[in-house]
């Protein structure tokens, strides 16, 4: 969703039929939902989702899981209806979209950026070592294996080779301690439903083992090989198909198994479920020892020696020489030579609490209120948004003179558990106060001005964007609010997978480029070499 002040008046938007007859009755309280329509009379698939990861690195990883359009689907997203709505919709996104100058530009840029090689941390597994490595712009990483750090390394699964249409994914795998195994998760068609497979990593065979109604799931291995845990729903009654799974009403009753290698799936043990709570969800890994383990009793090894930026990521067992750590930053891996710097600064929130905010632009630049700012914030479930590296922000700040701002805001996890509460529930309205006042400081302190500045933010930060362009439309240009969770009284009865789209979906160096192509136009920003 996008939003632009003063501009708007110049776009015909598509009418949205009202239906003032849908009430809803909230403890007595009657709230009107006009653009509802009518109750959905079957659900929707979700969309292929392959692209997330890639999106991630070009867009950010906070605003990659929350990036879809949040559009009503008011409510029925099969009816012709909605359909036309959004087709109107579509259309006018496209005349705007077209007037922005710099899209092209953008997009050769990012493209440019993002093609270079890349390698996830290692891990070892018996006496080989396991590694995801893209060469630049492939959809999905490829799986390698080699017997030792300097050994040749050869393929052992590329999940672009399982779906000519990039709809089929590689969403989870784990290896066996001794190496012998890979249990990996595939999903089609973007649906939220995974199916594990087994594979022998010494013929790179597939086994026969096929387990369903896997969602949301890890898997960990015993120490033996023999087997894995792993956590699955029970299969729909009256023969319900795959796509039934986006209904709210069948992800409940979750339940913890383990499944024996070689064997069917009917003969797994069911190790825990707790049917007084059904909503509940479980997870499993197997410590080192294979024994319960009290992690307060840990001690600081070693402090790294790092610029500003994160730990992506830490691969080690107790029993291994050597460990490797990944590290990301606003400039890693790939923009340490463009003379942008990342600085960190506190905001007194509107309680007086102290909001760390990380700011990046070109070196030296004059803070006279004239450059363009895009402002990012997330603010919840105990989420910390640290440094990470967008393909899309380094060239905005490169070849637009933009200043990227990360405000850390409450509700998140930056400062541990009472930091998340302090912006959650009751306290929600912390998150709004704490994002404004820090479009306040940006303002004040000169960098930008509120012509200049425009806000963005995925799912909770969706939300976030769209509090505080309706409590204070007055400091921001313009808004992109990503799949933000709008509706408060009914979100819950949809699953993060439901969203309908119609054609392909777009290639996210697109979506990147057109995304901030409208927001510069806005913001009065252009392009230089």
């Amino acid at each position: 969703m996008g939003s632009v002040s003063g501009d708007a008046t110049h776009l015909s938007y598509p009418p949205a039929r009202r239906d003032d007859s849908v009430v809803d009755d909230y403890h007595g309280v009657q709230v009107p939902d006009p653009y509802r329509w009518q109750a959905p009379t079957h659900q929707p698939t979700s969309p292929t989702l392959w692209w997330c990861s890639f999106l991630s690195q070009i867009c950010g990883s906070a605003y990659a899981y929350g990036f879809f359009t949040s559009l009503r689907r008011l409510e029925d997203p099969s009816s012709k209806e909605t359909e036309e709505f959004m087709d109107r919709q579509v259309e006018l996104c496209e005349k705007v979209l077209a007037g922005c100058p710099d899209a092209e530009n953008l997009r050769k840029e990012i493209k440019r950026l993002f093609d270079h090689p890349r390698y996830s941390a290692p891990i070892r597994r018996g006496n080989k070592y396991f590694y995801f490595h893209n060469s630049g712009m492939q959809d999905q990483s490829v799986l390698y294996m080699q017997d030792d750090l300097e050994g040749k390394a050869e393929v052992l699964f590329d999940p672009n080779t399982l779906s000519a249409d990039g709809s089929v994914i590689l969403t989870i795998f784990s290896i066996s301690e001794d190496g012998n195994y890979m249990a990996y998760g595939l999903n089609e068609n973007g649906s939220d439903w995974v199916t594990i497979h087994v594979m022998n990593t010494t013929d790179k065979q597939p086994m026969p083992d096929k387990l369903s109604w896997v969602k949301f799931s890890c898997m960990g291995w015993t120490h033996d090989g023999k087997g894995f845990f792993y956590g699955r729903f029970p299969a729909p009654r009256d023969g319900g198909d795959l796509d039934a799974g986006v209904e709210m009403n069948v992800n409940v009753n979750h339940q913890l198994c383990y499944h024996v290698v070689g064997t069917d799936q009917s003969e797994d043990i069911v190790c825990w479920k707790d049917p007084e709570n059904p909503k509940h969800s479980f997870r499993a890994s197997v410590t080192e020892d294979g024994k319960l383990r009290d992690l307060s009793t840990g001690n600081l090894i070693h402090q790294l020696p790092l610029d500003i930026g994160s730990i992506s990521e830490i691969s080690c067992r107790r029993e291994d020489k050597e460990a490797f750590i990944g590290f990301v930053s606003f400039l890693s891996p790939v923009a340490k030579s463009f003379k942008i710097f990342p600085i960190q600064v506190f905001v007194p929130s509107k309680d007086g609490t102290k909001l760390p905010m990380f700011v990046m632009s070109k070196k030296d630049i004059k803070l006279d209120g004239s450059h363009p700012t895009l402002l990012h914030g997330y603010g919840g479930f105990n989420i910390s948004i640290t440094p990470s590296f967008s393909f899309a922000r380094v060239v905005l700040c490169k070849n637009m003179g933009f200043i990227v701002c990360m405000a850390n805001i409450r509700g998140g996890g930056e400062y541990g558990e009472e930091w998340h509460k302090a912006g959650a529930l009751a306290m929600k309205q912390n998150c709004f106060d704490d994002f404004i006042s820090c479009a306040e400081f940006l303002i004040s302190d000169h960098y930008t001005s509120s012509t200049k500045l425009g806000i963005e933010g995925g799912s909770n930060g969706g939300l976030l964007v769209a509090a505080s362009i309706n409590q204070r439309p007055d400091l921001f240009q313009c808004a992109l609010a990503g799949g933000g969770v709008m509706d408060m009284l009914r979100f819950h009865k949809f699953t993060i997978g439901m969203f309908q789209f119609q054609g392909k979906l777009q290639n996210p160096i697109d979506e990147a480029a057109e995304k901030y192509s409208f927001m510069a136009k806005m913001l009065g920003a252009s392009w230089t070499e």
